[in-house]
């Protein structure tokens, strides 16, 4: 009878313990999870102990015994390594890749034969326009190819693309094909430095332009190539338009003029920018210092185009002339709106282009770029001098102690938004400047987020932050700083009073422990 009485007071003294520690786990696993971990490294590090004095031995003996077959096989491997034939240069692809290719919009191909310069190999581009291919160079010349070694210049005589030519150890190889659009032919020059020492190289392309019936085709620079037109109106191919578009780099050169000038200045900047409106050449190039044994690979491209569109710009109240040298563009080409050139109206500055002009239309700032859909006229848009500016997110604004995200504000320059932000100068709290280690900032007006670090330093109740700007009076408001209502998670907190009831439980188990002896007895 006693031992079951003791067994049940200490089964419920037990159950105490357990739902006390059910209530409190994430408490102990808090304050013990060091001592914990430090533990179970302890029994780990003596399990670990023990099996590498059980294993040291035998391992040794298989890790020698495989270190030797390993030495062996190394030893056949540096012999196969060192006999083995190394590839070097540029591997021949005139076997596999096309000679020939079309789409519903662009065809290339080889031209074996006389040119205007001779009996030259070259690659030849058409352009469909209406029903037909039409020509996008002088007789179907084609595209004649340089190499530049130093000061040496080579003219690369396209016997097939994919073929392999070498000059001074300097290789080259020349393929083509449609690019996804299905609108242009995209050129790739591989080049490949076989001499063993550094070297610097150019490579590039000219041509005679004739497009479709017109052998004077207007020839002007775009933000990054060459445009190509007929805008002769009698002309049966009137409107039909070629472009020269870098792929993988910038062109280093551009040049265009006379025709006959074209192969000569293959590696020159053509520096006036003026379009070109009589009988018209075209070249590009790239120019690069390539390491011993390095390849370099350049593309470019050529599409042919039914529509052009022109881009005008007015002033819109303001003075002067402007003029977009890479007007007009092809169809589904992209512009880029360009930096304000006229004289500014007084008490007001520039802020950019809208397609209206009353600022109704799409807005434009210079360096945007976008695709004309016909004709565009970008209309100058002025705006004062001064700027008000006021808060639109954010004011008297709260954030709770412990709290892990910032507080933000966004402030709007009335009328303007899009200055806003190139404006800002900085922020002070409680009228005191403060780092921008302190707070982010950026655009979408202006968006500054006070860091949470920075706020936990502040003391709870109410504070003013101020934005200021370069143009305008600084504008301010407040924020309030909450205390925290209970500890934030992770605080450290005392494990006494869970000691302490767990040695109140053990005495009730004993206490009654020794009352049911004293009742037996």
């Amino acid at each position: 009878m006693l031992k079951a009485k003791i067994t049940k007071a200490l089964a419920s003294s037990v159950v105490a313990l357990a739902i006390l520690f059910t209530a409190v786990p994430a408490l102990s696993q808090t304050v013990y999870a060091d001592e914990t971990e430090t533990s179970q490294t302890s029994e780990t590090s003596a399990e670990s102990s023990e099996t590498s004095e059980t294993s040291e031995t035998s391992e040794t003996s298989e890790t020698s015994a495989e270190s030797s077959e390993t030495s062996e096989t190394s030893a056949e491997s540096s012999v196969e390594e060192t006999t083995a034939p190394a590839v070097v240069g540029l591997e021949d692809l005139s076997g596999t890749v096309s000679q020939e290719g079309n789409s519903d919009y662009i065809w290339f191909g080889r031209n074996d034969g006389n040119t205007y310069f001779g009996n030259h190999n070259t690659l030849n581009v058409r352009g469909r326009f209406g029903d037909n291919y039409i020509k996008s160079t002088y007789s179907e010349d084609g595209y004649y190819t340089f190499l530049r070694v130093g000061e040496n210049v080579y003219e690369v005589e396209i016997g097939a693309l994919g073929a392999v030519y070498e000059f001074e150890g300097i290789q080259v190889r020349l393929v083509a094909g449609i690019d996804a659009s299905g609108k242009a032919v995209t050129i790739t020059y591989t080049v490949y430095n076989n001499t063993g020492v550094e070297q610097n190289v150019s490579v590039g392309s000219a041509a005679d332009v004739m497009i479709g019936a017109n052998d004077s085709a207007r020839v002007s620079y775009t933000s990054n190539g060459i445009l190509m037109e007929d805008n002769r109106t009698s002309s049966s191919t009137y409107g039909a338009s070629l472009r020269l578009m870098p792929g993988n780099c910038e062109f280093t050169t551009r040049w265009f003029g006379n025709f006959y000038n074209s192969r000569s200045n293959v590696f020159n900047n053509q520096e006036d920018a003026t379009p070109y409106n009589s009988d018209s050449g075209i070249a590009w190039s790239w120019n690069f210092n390539m390491a011993a044994g390095e390849t370099v690979e350049r593309t470019a491209r050529i599409g042919l185009y039914e529509d052009s569109y022109h881009v005008y710009y007015d002033a819109n109240g303001g003075a002067g002339e402007m003029t977009d040298i890479n007007s007009p563009y092809g169809a589904g080409l992209t512009a880029t709106a360009m930096d304000c050139g006229f004289f500014t109206p007084e008490g007001t500055e520039f802020y950019g282009w809208n397609t209206a002009p009353d600022g109704s239309g799409v807005t434009l700032f210079p360096g945007n770029t976008f695709t004309p859909a016909g004709d565009t006229i970008l209309y100058a848009q002025w705006v004062d001098t001064t700027g008000v500016y006021v808060y639109t997110q954010g004011e008297n604004g709260e954030w709770t102690q412990y709290s892990n995200s910032g507080l933000s504000f966004r402030a709007s320059r009335q009328g303007s938004d899009g200055l806003t932000f190139s404006r800002f100068l900085g922020v002070q709290v409680d009228g005191q400047d403060i780092g921008p280690d302190r707070f982010d900032a950026v655009s979408g007006s202006v968006i500054v987020t006070l860091k949470a670090d920075y706020l936990q330093s502040l003391a709870p109740g109410q504070h003013t932050i101020t934005l200021t700007f370069r143009d305008g009076a600084p504008i301010t408001t407040n924020f309030t700083i909450k205390a925290a209502a209970v500890p934030a998670t992770g605080e450290a907190m005392s494990y006494l009073p869970v000691v302490g009831v767990i040695a109140l439980v053990a005495a009730g188990a004993v206490a009654l422990t020794r009352k049911i002896k004293e009742e037996e007895i």
